[in-house]
């Protein structure tokens, strides 16, 4: 047998096993779940088998288990087997870890999986020795950290008092910001009442998934994000997610495609308004209850925004500012860096970005240097080496890191799944009846709900939602269809609680619009008082009325005031409206168009969408009736003409003209759409991962036109739910090319039905490599009628037998003017290859390839 190098022979392992109580075998299972459920998905029929014969489950579960894999697939499955081995307990989990080891060589073998999990199996094929040898070297340590984790370091009864007034002071309204609070001494700290705070109450639990976006950036960010959220809820890539949960960012990590030791450092990413901030104070709160990172026994939060403004100081000095209560007791908390964590929120705030370097320097924390330079000596592990941090930063930052800082780990956050943003919607709304009445109509806008996962925008999508609800009396509304008219019934109704329409308000807006244009231009998303006076606005109007709800206004410790907007597509949307608005707007559109076509970093892709929707006759005059302002009709002719050329210019650029496509989706003109597409022989955007609203987009431009040559989709990641909203188009084009597509039985109907369609003038299609079985081939080739026009036809390396040749035969008698036939890398017999290939001497120029 082949037996893990250390691990010595299955009596040997079974002993090793048997010395681990109930208890921490369950833990240590727990802990490996990932990697087993992995090499379950090889070949679940396999094992399900084996541990039936090993009694580690009954005759009942292995029968439900297999018509779970036959109904739902090996992925639930996996879950529901894994779920009823660790409640049964140890018997059964000691059978679960023989069977693996005694069937490792099988298990070990090329998976055999559903195609569309091979990307979380990849690293398996062939490491179930790996997971074994690390259970064996590694499970007491994991136990012992897992421990920790649970209980605690043991303080003496000085540091135990400190812990428990730093733990009163988090809990106070100031520091839990992590903004500099207000001077208390150590009674009042103690003397802090200790309730579950609003975070607490009202936070709402996000995803993230390890690892992060390291290549540059070529997308808008929340373009970008909607993009990777879409893939990865589409593939089985909850093996992969690691769910928000308070304490396990610092633990070690063994699952598909990674394997390594609890880290030091934890970086987290994410786009604007995806809840970073908010995540280290619901933590920070958590650690203070006892939730949460019980491993330490300090944890501290600062922020980079307000690290800025203070000058240079030691890291003594910046603790004992912050936290004034633990001031007399720094050489002690930090004399056991391994017991302390510390937090830094918004490094894409920082105004300087210092070079990491790969020599280890030791500083001491009495040395002076900037308050930022503080934090990243930190995070380099060069003051304090042995404490762990956990930073957050948007994703274009951490380019400024390099390689980044020792024993680190990304993490990207991706925001909500559907059952927290029901959460969300729940707890925005007074009560349930509307809160289900305004989720279902966000469902129902299927391009806005695309973006929801995003919590300041799913708050932006509530506030609209929660205004139409009341207006109409609880009538079902629509907002609108696209995110342009969506952003404009948010401005809208904000002026509408504030103010009557007026030219004045129309010259604020257009001022703060210019404003939010400039931060877009120059990346920023905190303003100054001096840029907010230079752009002619008045600070005190941000205290009352409607600029209230738009920009954000913020005193820091050192007297600076800062503003914001309450979100980047907010800026957004006021920068492109700022072009609508004024007597300057004309002249400065042509600068703005020449800074679109220039940027090849994707930032400005939301602010073009923007820019379309704004010319849709919707938000125009709506936009217009309640500004009591003119629009310019020469912008938007300027903008749509704009449009029509970059249809042409980018079709080479798939990301850009993907984003186009956006664009006219945005400007709900239809004619403008077929006019920008008319001079396109083709739409290609083969090997884009294309998401759901992706493929809505899609389908009303190509709807949009009377027809088209070809659409090229190949390795799109389309799936049943995509085809769907393609399928509505499809009978425009006259070549369909799907290949790499795992469209599975769902997609294929789709397509099926399409075909149904007599007037569809198809010439050719490819499907290969697109899960094509016997019965869904049949279905679709009896689909194809008497057909004109189909001259190619290409269903290679698919799952295809000797039962799909009658069909076939069909096609090639009924389609006449089909030529080509490919066919290669099925599964045909030797003798179905070669009467498929005499099917060619039917008639002449007919020639098929198996």
């Amino acid at each position: 047998m082949d037996t893990p190098e250390g691990i010595g022979g299955l009596i040997s392992f079974l002993d090793h096993v048997q010395g681990f109580d109930e208890n921490d075998l369950r833990k240590l299972t727990e802990f490996y779940r990932k990697g087993i459920q992995c090499v379950f998905l090889r070949d679940p029929l396999f094992l399900i088998q084996k541990l039936y014969q090993a009694t580690a489950i009954d005759v009942d579960l292995a029968e439900n288990v297999k018509e779970i894999v036959e109904r739902s697939g090996a992925g639930e499955a996996a879950d529901r087997l894994f779920d009823e081995l660790l409640r049964t307990g140890g018997d059964s989990m000691r059978s679960l870890w023989k069977v693996l080891y005694c069937e490792q060589k099988v298990l070990m073998e090329s998976p055999r999986g559903v195609p569309n999990e091979e990307d979380s199996l990849r690293w398996w094929r062939g490491d179930l020795k790996g997971l074994l040898h690390h259970m064996v070297s590694e499970g007491p340590s994991i136990l012992k950290e897992m421990w920790l984790s649970e209980e605690g370091p043991e303080l003496c009864p000085e540091m135990e008092e400190l812990r428990k007034v730093h733990r009163a002071a988090v809990l106070s309204e100031e520091a839990v910001t992590g903004e500099p609070p207000t001077p208390c001494s150590q009674a009042e700290c103690q003397a802090a009442p200790l309730p579950p705070g609003p975070p607490a109450q009202h936070f709402v639990g996000l995803t993230m998934v390890v690892g992060h976006r390291s290549r540059e950036q070529t997308e808008n960010e929340l373009a970008a994000t909607a993009q990777r959220h879409a893939m990865l809820m589409d593939r089985d890539a909850g093996r992969q997610r690691v769910q928000v949960e308070a304490g396990t960012l610092f633990r070690r990590v063994y699952g598909p495609g990674r394997e390594c030791g609890p880290p030091r450092v934890a970086l987290v990413s994410g786009g604007a308004g995806m809840g970073k901030s908010v995540l280290l104070q619901h933590l920070m709160r958590q650690w203070a209850l006892g939730e949460a990172f019980r491993n330490f026994a300090f944890v501290l939060l600062f922020q980079f925004r307000h690290l800025n403004g203070q000058g240079e100081l030691s890291l003594h000095q910046l603790i004992a500012r912050w936290y004034p209560h633990l001031a007399g007791s720094l050489a002690a908390l930090l004399s056991s860096p391994e017991t302390l964590l510390m937090m830094f929120d918004g490094l894409d705030e920082s105004r300087i970005f210092p070079e990491l370097h790969d020599d280890i320097r030791s500083i001491s924390p009495d040395q002076k240097m900037a308050a930022v330079q503080l934090a990243w000596e930190v995070m380099a592990q060069n003051l304090v080496p042995g404490c762990s941090v956990l930073m957050t930063s948007r994703p274009e930052a951490l380019k400024t890191l390099g390689k980044g800082p020792p024993s680190c780990r990304y993490l990207e956050l991706l925001g909500f799944l559907a059952p927290e943003r029901r959460m969300y919607f729940r707890r925005f709304f007074d009560d349930d009846h509307s809160a289900r009445v305004a989720f279902r109509l966000l469902e129902e806008n299927e391009h806005v709900y695309a973006f929801s996962f995003n919590p300041a925008f799913c708050r932006i999508a509530c506030t609209v939602l929660r205004d139409s609800l009341r207006k109409s009396g609880g009538a079902h509304q629509s907002f609108g269809k696209t995110l342009s008219q969506l952003y404009a019934r948010y401005i809208l109704d904000i002026l509408s609680r504030h103010c009557a329409p007026s030219q004045g308000t129309a010259e604020e807006l257009a001022k703060i619009g210019q404003l939010a244009f400039q931060g877009l231009c120059n990346r920023a998303l905190l303003f100054t008082q001096e840029e907010v006076l230079a752009h002619g606005l008045e600070p005190t109007r941000f205290l009352t009325g409607f600029l209230s709800e738009i920009l954000e206004r913020e005193v820091r410790a050192d007297g600076e005031t800062l503003y914001s907007f309450a979100h980047l597509t907010l800026q957004e949307f006021l920068g492109a409206l700022s072009f609508f608005l004024g007597r300057t707007g004309e002249p400065r559109l042509g600068q703005a168009l020449e800074r679109l076509e220039a940027d090849s970093s994707g930032r400005f892709q939301m602010l073009a969408r923007f820019l379309s929707g704004i010319t849709s006759p919707l938000c125009h005059h709506a936009l217009h009736r309640t500004l009591a302002s003119p629009f310019p009709s020469e912008v938007s002719a300027r903008v749509k003409r704009w449009l029509r050329e970059r249809a042409l210019t980018r079709r080479s650029e798939k990301i850009s003209f993907l984003n186009t496509l956006h664009c006219l989706f945005e400007c709900q003109d239809r004619a403008l759409a077929r006019e920008a597409l008319a001079p396109l022989r083709r739409l290609d955007l083969a090997g884009l991962a294309l998401s759901d609203h992706d493929c809505q987009v899609l389908a009303y431009v190509v709807g949009c036109c009377l027809s088209m040559e070809g659409l090229v989709l190949s390795n799109t990641a389309l799936n049943g739910e995509r085809m769907e909203k393609l399928g509505p188009a499809l009978h425009k084009v006259r070549i369909v090319w799907l290949s790499d597509n795992n469209l599975g039985e769902r997609g294929t109907q789709v397509l099926t039905e399409a075909l149904r369609d007599r007037d569809w003038q198809l010439q050719e299609l490819v499907l290969m490599a697109t899960g094509l079985t016997d019965d869904r081939c049949q279905d679709l080739l009896h689909a194809l009628g008497p057909q004109d026009m189909l001259t190619h036809l290409s269903l290679g390396r698919n799952q295809l037998t000797d039962r799909s040749i009658p069909a076939l035969r069909g096609v090639t008698e009924r389609c006449r003017k089909l030529g080509t036939i490919w066919l290669n890398n099925n599964k045909f017999s030797a003798n179905g290859s070669r009467h498929l290939r005499s099917l060619s001497a039917l008639r002449p120029g007919l020639n098929i390839f198996t």
